[in-house]
């Protein structure tokens, strides 16, 4: 086969039942890659060697997207042209053993799905990174790209001498080829080969390549097994931020728990971070090369404290991975939980053990869980095990239930079985899957065999059933007022895209009984509980008084929406600055802003509550995601005609809580970013933009590079700052993360005309293809209205262009811009028909992608249930 292009037909998807098939014909796989990434252009050369013991006589398939293949050996023998079609390479009359040598070009990608290339502005210097789950390993080599596929790696990189190469292997010294772009390794051209050792067995989609003039710190990690070399790398321009002193110490940290708890050393011979531009992901969990989005989690201004705890627990998280998903990984995308849930447990568990960040579950409970009750909520909830009949409908197993569903699954299954046992349980699992493939099946089998006990309905209950429960107290009273007796309820959710019948699930849980003292609500005592078949009973309450607030789940063990009882309730909205503790204002504040949800609670009446507890709030993400909740309050459940008067009185009452905050603290600068997002009036706007000009009242501020563009934004839709503003501001920081957040700004323009232009930038319809980091900027600027009547007429254009929009970019980057753009806050407003037009389109487009289809449902739905509030509110 020669110079044969790259067909045009659809690439296939994946099938589950195509991949139990390959996986049955195909055993004992190898790589040799070798991978040319001396070009300039918008290819590179790419020539795989797959060798590979199968079932004589079968037959099966390679993957592979490419823009041209120039050779394909199957055993020695040239395939014809059209065995490669549809980003295969159809394999038949397959030996005991065989090799594979494919040649081919292929293309870098915008799209973070693949090996992904940034130019940098400022210096013309080209990085590359990777990402290749779900299954993008196909972009870059011809593969079997299927998680049970596992295979040993040997890589080779022909790159510029002065870049870096890092892989999954500890990164060897490159040898400069003579003849080849100079022979001196300090010439600009000089070209050099860095050839890895072979890797452990692991699968495709934890293959890493990545490459460029990066910069690094490095230290030595100690390990059970010895010293692991480890460094933490950056684009040279922001080897300042790297933060690497800290991200080490969480890693040694981690390192250390997670060895102890498990009982398994750390798997592999080196361990590099790598801050890549334009990431999709916080992070990814590549086998011995961890990359991280430098967009969120390096930090080239001052961050809050939520920032760092966060950027503390996806180091943890990634590092977690290493065992549960690179040592032992999912058999198919169906146990993608195995993966993320314990990730995300384990990542927070050791956050809060063993780093400076002792409130890592208050912060998980007030923003990750959240999301998680909200999406449980929805018609397109599913059981935290997923069923995922493609790898097309992988996209749409990567949210809160997946991670923090199941991460609060595990944690109230570890606090049942007890913390020894329950990592007794998962060290075995692991020894005993070693550089291989398990279900949840095998899992329950350790964890049973450690425990002694049957963990069948607990699985069936807690991970195959979806929907969110929701527990309530039953309390009755002596005649002397005292407590006779307290009964915890559990209701089980029902509603569209819920099964029934739902099992009860067990809960074993805390509940707590809180006097107000001198303006303070103090715990008084806390009982142990037990709810088994959808009700429990609080022991040793009998006699005692009735507590101003009852809170059941206090410390936050299990999974269920909490609804407070009468007295409770009145409390907390009477009395929110007496609610001090930072898990009592997680629980508190979720109890509160689920209620708005469910209309039970009138925005206007949550307003003054959440305010106030902002007002003694110490967690940073409790305050970041209070004040997002502010934001959501005032532009969806508040009615349309009170919504502005609204609005610009919760952006006030948080100027009044920036101007009585500490000058200098965190909490300040949470609460300043939280007036920015919130403030509609252009008066509000100048008052922000006296922040810039120097004159403002606020002292403590220090207004660096990413605040100014945060008030810009919020300044530009209030009409506040002109586009002289955005250009000076430009000039200043013209840079990649400087540029992409100008495009965020112009989008947020409170124009029609400004939100037209920025809906036509991102489906392309102006003939330039945005990168993704410049999507998300857009996508969130264009969503900045302080009036949401700007939006009206985009509806229309939104759903027309929806198709083609999804067809243009990579399913993860149209996800995270259709879930972000969907015009939600114009539901209920004069003019809007975005219900109306929601159904249509989704009766017009039964073809639709199902992960599409489902992000249409999802804004459908929220879409009334902020009408149903604004109605409710409305009388």
């Amino acid at each position: 086969m020669t110079s044969t292009p790259a067909p045009a037909d659809p690439i296939a998807d994946l099938t589950r039942e195509e991949a139990a098939t390959r996986a049955g014909v195909v055993h004992e796989v190898s790589y040799a890659v070798d991978l040319d990434l001396t070009a300039s252009g918008e290819e590179f050369v790419s020539r795989t060697t797959v060798r590979f013991l199968a079932t004589p006589g079968a037959s099966t398939f390679l993957d592979l997207i490419a823009a041209r293949v120039h050779r394909v050996t199957l055993n020695g023998a040239a395939l014809p042209a059209e065995a490669v079609a549809a980003g295969r390479i159809a394999l038949t009359d397959l030996g005991e053993r065989n090799e594979v040598v494919v040649e081919a070009d292929c293309r870098y990608v915008r799209t973070g799905q693949g090996l992904h290339r940034f130019v940098d502005p400022a210096d013309g210097e080209t990085y590359l990174y990777s990402q290749f789950a779900e299954m993008d390993a196909r972009r870059v080599f011809a593969c079997f790209d299927q998680p049970d596929i596992k295979a040993s790696w040997q890589l080779g990189v022909l790159a510029p001498a002065r870049w870096a190469v890092i892989s999954n292997a500890r990164s060897p010294e490159p040898e400069v080829i003579a003849g080849h772009g100079g022979s001196a390794a300090e010439s600009s051209d000089a070209v050099a080969r860095w050839s890895f050792d072979e890797t452990p067995r692991m699968s495709t989609y934890v293959m890493a390549v990545v490459a460029g003039p990066y910069a690094y710190e490095e230290t030595t990690l100690e390990t059970l097994a010895g010293a692991v070399p480890a460094r933490v790398w950056g684009r040279p321009a922001l080897r300042e931020h790297l933060a690497a002193a800290e991200v080490f110490e969480a890693t040694q940290a981690g390192l250390r728990f997670y060895e102890a708890a498990m009982g398994v050393p750390f798997p592999y011979d080196s361990y590099d971070q790598v801050y890549v531009p334009e990431y999709n992901l916080g992070a990814m969990e590549n086998v011995g090369c961890v990359t991280i989005s430098e967009d969120s989690l390096l930090f080239r201004s001052r961050p809050s404290q939520a920032q760092e705890e966060f950027r503390t627990v996806v180091v943890l998280h990634e590092l977690a991975h290493m065992w549960f998903g690179d040592l032992v990984t999912m058999r198919w995308w169906d146990d993608l939980w195995l993966n993320e849930s314990f990730a995300e447990f384990a990542g927070t568990l050791t956050g809060e053990r063993v780093t400076e960040h002792a409130d890592a579950w208050v912060s998980f409970g007030v923003h990750r869980k959240s999301v998680a009750y909200r999406i449980d909520q929805l018609p397109t909830t599913h059981p935290v095990i997923g069923d995922v009949p493609s790898v097309e409908a992988t996209t749409g197993a990567f949210d809160m239930i997946t991670y923090a569903k199941g991460a609060s699954v595990l944690r109230q299954l570890a606090h049942t079985l007890g913390e020894e046992v329950f990592f007794a349980g998962i060290g075995a699992y692991l020894r005993a899957y070693a550089e291989g493939n398990a279900t949840l099946t095998e899992l329950l089998a350790e964890l049973e065999r450690a425990s002694g006990r049957d963990l069948g309905e607990w699985s069936t209950a807690w991970l195959a059933t979806a929907g969110l429960s929701t527990l309530t107290a039953e309390i009755s009273q002596e005649e002397s007022g005292a407590l006779a007796a307290i009964r915890v309820v559990e209701s089980l959710p029902s509603g569209e895209g819920i099964p029934a019948p739902q099992p009860h699930r067990s809960h074993r849980l805390n509940v707590a009984g809180y006097a107000l003292r001198e303006g303070v609500l103090e715990r008084e005592w806390v009982e142990d509980v037990s709810v088994t078949g959808g009700a429990g009973e609080v022991p040793n309450v009998a006699g005692r008084a009735r507590p101003d607030l009852l809170m059941v789940n206090d410390d936050d063990l299990t999974y269920a929406k909490v609804v407070l009882d009468e007295v409770s309730l009145a409390t907390v909205l009477q009395h929110p600055g007496a609610v001090a503790a930072p898990m009592l204002q997680s629980l508190v504040l979720t109890s509160l802003w689920h209620a708005v949800r469910d209309g039970r609670l009138d925005a206007e009446d949550y307003l003054p509550a959440a305010l106030g507890i902002l007002a003694v709030a110490g967690n940073s993400t409790t305050i970041s995601a209070t004040c997002g909740h502010l934001a959501t309050a005032v532009a969806q459940y508040v009615t349309p005609a009170r919504s502005a008067q609204v609005r610009a009185s919760v952006a006030d009452a948080l100027w009044a809580l920036v101007l009585a905050s500490a000058e200098g603290s965190d909490a300040q600068l949470q609460l300043l970013r939280g007036y920015l997002a919130v403030m509609g009036t252009t008066a509000q706007g100048e008052r922000a933009m006296a922040l810039l000009a120097g004159t403002s009242p606020v002292g403590g501020v220090s207004v660096d590079v990413d605040l100014r563009w945060e008030i810009l934004q919020g300044a530009v839709a209030c009409g506040a700052a002109s586009e002289a503003d955005v250009a000076a501001a430009l000039a200043a920081d013209d840079t990649a993360a400087g540029r992409r957040r100008a495009a965020g700004v112009r989008a947020a323009v409170g124009t029609p005309e400004a939100k037209a232009a920025a809906w036509r930038s991102l489906i392309g319809a102006d003939g330039e293809e945005l990168a993704n980091a410049t999507m998300f900027a857009v996508a969130g600027g264009l969503m900045r209205v302080s009036d949401p009547a700007v939006l009206v007429d985009l509806v229309p254009q939104w759903f027309d262009s929806l198709r083609g929009f999804w067809a243009s970019t990579s399913p993860n980057v149209a996800k995270r811009v259709v879930n972000a753009t969907f015009p939600l806050v114009t539901a209920g407003r004069p003019g809007a028909d975005v219900v109306e037009r929601a159904q249509s389109w989704l009766e017009a487009n039964g073809d639709a992608p199902s992960v599409l289809r489902a992000c249409v449902v999802e804004g459908l739905t929220e879409a009334r249930r902020a009408i149903a509030a604004q109605e409710r509110a409305a009388g």
